[in-house]
């Protein structure tokens, strides 16, 4: 399970990386592969080699692990609430049916009381 802490450690470092949509550029004199961002490169890796025989896919992993990882950590943040509200209603509720209520539509319904 990852703890808050490391929770938070994640997202400090994903905030922490350079803002905006990474791309990727592959340079036609040596085949290395360049990740830029706002025409700026903020990333390189070296030309392909017997060990690497998947650098474009290593290089495409990093350009979206800017803007995936910031949606993990929201959505593992989003699913702690629901768990601690489904807890919290647990040790003060007695009647079930409520609880059952929240979660029909629990998309709409409880994903609003919860999220921010």
């Amino acid at each position: 399970m990852i703890t808050d802490e490391e929770l938070n450690e994640i997202e400090a470092r994903a905030n922490a990386a350079t803002p905006g949509l990474w791309e990727t550029c592959i340079a036609p004199w040596d085949d290395s592969i360049s990740i830029i961002v706002k025409q700026t490169t903020v990333a390189k890796l070296g030309a392909p080699s017997c060990d690497t025989e998947n650098y474009l896919e290593n290089a495409i992993f990093i350009v979206h692990a800017r803007s995936d990882v910031p949606r993990l950590v929201n959505e593992v943040k989003r699913q702690r609430a629901i768990l601690e509200t489904v807890r919290h209603y647990c040790e003060t509720e007695t009647d079930t049916r409520e609880l059952y209520r929240m979660f029909q539509g629990a998309e709409g319904g409880l994903k609003q009381e919860i999220d921010p």
